[in-house]
């Protein structure tokens, strides 16, 4: 833990040091930085707790200066909260697994965003970024951006560009002259200032098809039902319906899909027609679920799944019919639909 709660006088003079951070805690780097002096140099704070972490600064009577901060695990959720009225300043700022970032901040360097993970923007706030914005995710493995409401969250920068490829972007506003591009991505709906291009995936269905395997593997998603493989190798985005279905292969002894992706997202998911008893599993119990129209389940199956479900539909009429299955964590309704 790093915690500075007094009011009195202090400073932190860091050089070119590497604070390592191995709490797992909302409090892990705690800091009342009123009458707080922080010299951070070339320095490095690397957040690598096992669980939820946060660097957390409140009452600040002035902005303060980092350098670089990183978020190592990649199986967690990084916070920064600057919960200040003041603009808090980074150079580089790297996140391996999901994070949330709250208040007003500058990133003189990169923001980086890792792909398959949901990074969650405080409404109303702004990321100015000084540098540039790394959001790279791949084909349905999605980087999702979104604010923390249906109010939006900012990204701004005076000149240049900023592109980012394999995104799902919601209530995202993009503003301060710079010219901000979206390739290969999803309008999750409520964004402005963007130019987004929607993935060659967009829209269509896709059925599980080959027995057991991994949510990951593209040999498990195909166009048709009973199919071959799509020929593109992609895996569901949030436009996909998808279908687990009689010709989806399931054995007795192969009948296991495992969300082994850190967001596994989709329109609707049904299950209806799947034989033998299939079940539907997790890697990980910090991988999650969205869900952006209706949700379909059967009562001869097994749900499994331990990570968090969020259903994310601005559209009326959705459904969510469980036919007996437990829910086995938290479950978030983020939009009206």
């Amino acid at each position: 833990y790093y915690n500075s709660t007094t009011t009195n006088a202090r400073s932190l003079i860091l050089g070119s040091s590497i604070l390592t951070i191995t709490a797992s805690s909302s409090s892990a780097f705690y800091l009342n930085s009123t009458n707080f002096t922080l010299d951070a140099g070339t320095s490095l704070i690397s957040f690598g707790g096992s669980s939820n972490t946060s660097l957390y600064i409140y009452s600040a009577n002035a902005s303060l200066t980092f350098n670089d901060i990183e978020f190592t695990n990649s199986s967690i959720t990084g916070t920064i909260n600057n919960n200040t009225s003041y603009q808090m300043i980074f150079n580089n700022v790297s996140f391996a697994g999901h994070g949330t970032v709250n208040g007003n901040n500058q990133y003189n360097g990169t923001l980086t965003f890792n792909t398959g993970k949901t990074y969650t923007l405080q409404a109303g706030k702004t990321q100015t970024l000084g540098g540039n914005l790394y959001a790279n995710g791949s084909c349905g493995d999605e980087v999702v951006i979104k604010s923390s409401s249906t109010s939006q969250a900012i990204f701004s920068k005076n000149s240049g560009t900023v592109t980012v490829n394999y995104v799902n972007l919601q209530y995202i506003n993009a503003t301060g002259g710079a010219a901000f591009t979206a390739n290969a991505s999803t309008d999750g709906g409520g964004n402005t200032g963007w130019s987004i291009t929607p993935p060659a995936s967009s829209g269509g269905n896709m059925y599980w098809i080959g027995g057991g395997g991994n949510w990951s593997d593209p040999n498990h998603w195909s166009l048709a039902s009973g199919g071959t493989p799509n020929i593109a190798g992609c895996i569901p985005n949030s436009t996909n319906n998808i279908y687990f279905d009689a010709n989806s292969g399931f054995t007795a002894s192969s009948n296991t899909v495992t969300v082994n992706v850190a967001t596994a997202a989709c329109k609707d998911m049904d299950w209806t027609g799947a034989p033998n008893f299939p079940v539907f599993a997790t890697s990980s119990s910090n991988n999650i679920l969205s869900i952006n129209g209706s949700l379909t389940l059967i009562s001869n199956m097994s749900w499994n799944f331990n990570g968090k479900i969020y259903f994310e539909s601005s559209s009326a009429g959705q459904t969510i019919t469980t036919a007996g299955q437990t829910f086995l964590n938290d479950i978030y309704f983020n939009k009206a639909g």
